[in-house]
């Protein structure tokens, strides 16, 4: 399968500091409007660390008609994130 993304990143916590201290919902989806229509995308790969941000960041880019796919951090993946994941990746 070919697809046309970029990543989007939610925010990852490398020695607890955020690569995305602030994360509104808002600009999420403006910017996930922007690779739908401005950069004529049709997938996103979204990265993070937070089940919450990548489930709002996920909800948006399926309401702009894109693919997505997930890239979790590892260095905080716990059975809820998994559970989490699993869960959005049957939304999809």
């Amino acid at each position: 399968m070919r697809a046309k993304g970029i990543t989007y990143d939610t925010c990852f916590t490398p020695g607890g500091k955020s690569s995305r201290p602030v994360f509104d919902a808002g600009a999420v989806r403006r910017e996930i409007r922007m690779i739908a229509d401005d950069l004529h995308c049709d997938a996103v790969r979204i990265t993070g660390d937070d089940p919450g941000r990548l489930a709002l960041a996920a909800r948006h880019a399926a309401d702009a008609g894109l693919k997505v796919w997930f890239n979790v951090g590892t260095d905080r993946l716990d059975a809820l994130r998994h559970r989490q994941c699993r869960r959005l990746r049957r939304c999809q």
